[in-house]
């Protein structure tokens, strides 16, 4: 498998959370981060200091995104609002990512925050994972090729 590059896909956290939908990762049209964990953390806080355990286990900056809950719930909410009409029809059936990001929108509205790190092979996934849950982080997916799996 080639790996791809986390810039290829960086979320766009320092723009305005309408105009999100225009560089969000999607695959067919559904959120979907590819080789990439997505987890929910309490705080930014917390968040801080997951992003320097990270940089500690060789995790570089450019392979991290950090989105407050409330950027991440506005992006959410309008990449669903800027589709067309059958595309929301669609978006409304239930899909293991649609559902994830379900979850991810709940928590955003809790004001928790939403954390994605590029995790291209096993490796990087085992060491981001046990970072994060070191971290109390939840709700950790990694996005691969051909399956979202529950970490």
């Amino acid at each position: 498998m080639t790996e791809h590059s986390h810039a290829e896909h960086r979320w766009p956290v320092d723009e305005d959370p309408s105009r999100a939908w225009q560089t969000v990762p999607t695959m067919m049209d559904r959120f979907y981060p590819l080789e990439d964990i997505v987890a929910v953390i309490d705080d930014r806080s917390t968040a801080e200091r997951a992003i320097q355990a990270l940089r500690d286990a060789g995790v570089s900056d450019g392979d991290v995104d950090v989105a407050d809950g409330a950027w991440f719930a506005q992006a959410a909410r309008s990449t669903v609002q800027r589709r067309g009409r059958i595309a929301r029809l669609t978006h409304m059936l239930e899909t293991d990512e649609s559902l994830l990001v379900t979850r991810y929108v709940e928590e955003a509205d809790q004001m928790h925050v939403i954390i994605a790190v590029h995790a291209p092979n096993q490796d990087h996934v085992d060491r981001v994972r046990a970072v994060l849950a070191e971290h109390g982080a939840w709700e950790m997916h990694h996005y691969g090729k051909h399956v979202i799996l529950d970490l």
